[in-house]
């Protein structure tokens, strides 16, 4: 009896945070695309944004890869 009711608290307590990272995860993954696009839509100093394209991948990535 108890491990029934102590596994539905835990699977409340345990989803919240999937959820509230889930929610940055798309955060950053929108925010990141945008941010590429402008970029690549503004693509006149190819030294400099390779380098800012390369940075700003960094983040999707590891969203993904933390969740």
């Amino acid at each position: 009896m108890w491990s029934l009711n102590l596994g539905a608290e835990s699977a409340i307590v345990y989803s919240w945070p999937i959820y509230s990272a889930s929610i940055f995860v798309a955060v950053a993954l929108l925010l990141s695309m945008y941010l590429i696009f402008e970029h690549l839509a503004a693509y006149n100093q190819p030294e400099e944004q390779k380098f800012l394209i390369g940075l700003i991948l960094m983040v999707p990535v590891y969203a993904l890869e933390s969740v």
